[in-house]
């Protein structure tokens, strides 16, 4: 996110997406948009008439900072860590590929994909609980 430039947004094609660059001098990879995102992103667009090459700014009108958004998150008690973790599992659940899901998180290893995954016994205690509630 703190990362994020103006012309890392796809907003004009039927399937908008944005690309992640781990560094700057990689290809990155592109993340689909839904039409939900899609449309705050334009919002937020029009509404910043920003000029710079970035996408988030601060209050001091520079790239936002790691520890900007650390301190938003906290007020709602999350974490970038848990909010990966959410992205990575709601795919999982919706029955998206495992080998997608960890192109779209990034990971080169496969099995750091799958430690998003919760175990079958979870998913047993979860599904029982929802059927006796």
């Amino acid at each position: 996110m703190c990362g994020l430039n103006q012309d890392d947004i796809n907003l004009t094609t039927n399937q908008s997406s944005l690309t992640v660059h781990e560094s700057r001098g990689e290809k990155g990879r592109t993340i689909p948009l839904s039409k939900e995102v899609k449309y705050y992103l334009e919002k937020y667009i029009t509404s910043q008439n920003n000029e710079k090459e970035f996408l988030f700014e601060s209050n001091f009108h520079q790239r936002i900072t790691p520890r900007a958004v650390q301190y938003m998150l906290k007020k709602y008690n999350v974490t970038p860590h848990k909010l990966r973790h959410t992205f990575c599992n709601q795919l999982v659940q919706k029955g998206i590929d495992i080998a997608v899901v960890a192109e779209l998180a990034g990971h080169l290893d496969i099995n750091v994909t799958k430690k998003y995954l919760k175990s079958p016994v979870q998913n047993l205690d979860s599904a029982i609980k929802q059927a006796f509630s």
